[in-house]
């Protein structure tokens, strides 16, 4: 208690580099004994276009998972991934009928539970319905405080309201939300803005992701996997050529985190975007972590290291520490060390 009587809150102690040693320590020394967080794309199905994914290419990905068949699996995650963390992704999560029931799993399960969504079925009632279902934390995109930006890069138009309308609806939640924003040339001088609005509307924070070659986002039900150009970014009309901008930005970045901004990337990954957008070849520099920091399930229960390697194994028939320390995931974490794809700036990976 202080001595006016109020209580007295213990300093929270950022964990987060202590998480990165531990993680680097894994990759040195090819021990992971477990995920530190799950990533589980429950469907390819998508309700947006966007052109910096190629998901929604795909129209009829096949018979994902239902939750009746998630819930087991879910039940074997209990206590074995370090932070607790499944992020729920897709194509569009919101689109499964049964998605409130697999948030209730997993929590039941005791994970964290994070669901990223594109916005467009975001509305009261739905919030409503996220909440009661336990989730932990929304992250929602937003490419643009302009609409006719936000809803071209995202194929579809009204987008951008419908996420401007319910910002009101998120404050007093029992969930945190996070505003998910991909770094391109035409939003890179409001990256600060979002920011702002942000803090303004009492969100949790933004978090930015560099813009990667669509074919990383693939259907994974398609059957194929992706072919990825070296010189991709060379004919994409969103990449960054603009040097002096992108240090403009991003210093103004590094700086409102130093101040307090609710930026929740690490400092050094927004100094690497300055490479990446320049030359990104040179970002493979970077040990990617991927392999030994987070288990990727696809919508068919299938676990992957990596959205770019083949599948290490099937949780519809095997425990998932099992796959995580199976033989052909040691495989797969060898030959991601001579990966040369510059996806590894991506968050989950970094």
């Amino acid at each position: 208690m202080k001595a006016d009587g109020s209580s007295q809150s213990r300093p929270r102690i950022d964990l987060k580099p202590l998480a990165r040693f531990v993680r680097r320590v894994s990759y040195c020394t090819r021990i992971a004994p477990w995920p530190f967080r799950v990533h589980l794309d429950v469907t390819d199905r998508c309700n947006s276009r966007c052109p910096t994914c190629s998901k929604w290419k795909t129209t009829d990905p096949g018979p994902e998972l239902t939750d009746d068949q998630w819930r087991p699996i879910f039940a074997r995650f209990r206590g074995r991934v370090v932070s607790r963390r499944v992020v729920i992704g897709g194509g569009e999560p919101l689109v499964r009928p049964d998605i409130l029931d697999i948030i209730a799993d997993l929590k039941a399960a005791g994970l964290h539970v994070i669901l990223i969504t594109n916005g467009l079925r975001l509305d009261e009632e739905t919030l409503d319905h996220l909440e009661a279902a336990g989730l932990d934390n929304l992250m929602v995109s937003l490419n643009s405080l302009r609409p006719e930006v936000h809803d071209a890069t995202r194929g579809v138009p009204g987008g951008h309201r419908r996420i401007i309308d319910v910002l009101p609806a998120l404050r007093d939640r029992r969930f945190t939300t996070t505003l998910a924003s991909i770094v391109l040339r035409e939003n890179l001088e409001e990256l600060p803005g979002i920011v702002d609005l942000a803090e303004r509307s009492d969100l949790a924070g933004v978090i930015f992701q560099v813009l990667v070659s669509q074919e990383v986002h693939h259907a994974f039900g398609a059957g194929q996997g992706p072919v990825i150009d070296d010189d991709w970014f060379e004919r994409d009309p969103q990449w960054i050529r603009d040097g002096d901008a992108l240090d403009r930005v991003v210093d103004r970045l590094i700086a409102m985190k130093r101040a307090g901004a609710p930026i929740a990337n690490p400092t050094a990954q927004l100094r690497w975007f300055r490479t990446y957008y320049r030359r990104p070849r040179d970002v493979t520099r970077i040990p990617c972590l991927a392999g030994v920091t987070s288990m990727c399930i696809d919508p068919y229960g299938r676990v992957r290291l990596c959205y770019c390697f083949p599948p290490v194994g099937d949780l519809t028939a095997a425990d998932p520490i099992a796959v995580w320390r199976s033989r052909e995931a040691r495989a797969v974490r060898r030959a991601m060390r001579r990966c040369t794809l510059t996806c590894r700036l991506q968050n989950h990976h970094f």
